[in-house]
């Protein structure tokens, strides 16, 4: 426990009193072409290797709480042939939908009043990760 705490404290002290170099090494490695779109990439898959069985349990629960408002749905639609593919289609609506107003509503608010620059990106991903979420059964 000591240990941890020195080699903690240890390296604190050398980020800190080397900030200005780690700073430009990071300036430097960003202007390398390709280095923006694959380090997040990366980190995003290491984290999904990482984690993987927390990564299976959110994205079970998120599953199971999408099949619950399709059911909810189901069960408010007044008719009974076509309910489900209907409640799909209003469940994915409004999942994909109504955070990116939101979002968009407090990224003017709180920043800079005005859309953000990649609100149909975050649409689109949004839009594919439930449907492809929808899709497994």
């Amino acid at each position: 426990m000591f240990f941890t705490l020195v080699l903690l404290v240890l390296s604190a002290a050398i980020v800190v009193f080397f900030s200005e170099e780690f700073a430009e090494f990071i300036k430097k490695l960003a202007k390398i072409p390709g280095v923006k779109l694959f380090v997040p990439l990366f980190i995003a898959s290491w984290f999904v290797i990482y984690f993987e069985y927390w990564v299976g349990l959110m994205l079970f629960y998120v599953h199971r709480w999408i099949e619950f408002d399709i059911q909810l749905l189901m069960d408010i639609l007044p008719f009974e042939w076509g309910a489900r593919k209907t409640a799909q289609i209003i469940n994915l609506s409004l999942m994909t939908v109504a955070p990116v107003i939101l979002f968009d509503w407090f990224y003017k608010r709180k920043h800079h009043h005005r859309p953000f620059t990649y609100i149909r990106l975050l649409f689109i991903v949004l839009f594919i990760f439930f449907s492809l979420l929808m899709l497994v059964v």
